[in-house]
């Protein structure tokens, strides 16, 4: 959230979450939230969400939590 908070002052920013709850966190930094997750959301919803932008940054890990196989899809 800190990369969407620093970019909102001056560029357009949406912020990929798995989390609904997290929602109110990316508007509290004027950014866009967006509901996404990179292990159930299938690739043509990131393809579409990533439309129209010059730059994509991502940034995404399991945090080690859910075991060795969820670890290696999600990171």
């Amino acid at each position: 959230m800190c990369l969407a908070k620093l970019l909102s002052s001056t560029h357009s920013a949406t912020s990929i979450i798995r989390d609904p709850s997290q929602d109110q966190d990316i508007k509290d930094v004027s950014a866009t939230p967006l509901v996404l997750s990179l292990e159930d959301s299938p690739a043509a919803d990131f393809s579409n969400a990533f439309k129209g932008y010059d730059v994509v940054y991502s940034s995404a890990g399991a945090g080690g939590k859910g075991g060795e196989e969820r670890t290696k899809e999600v990171d």
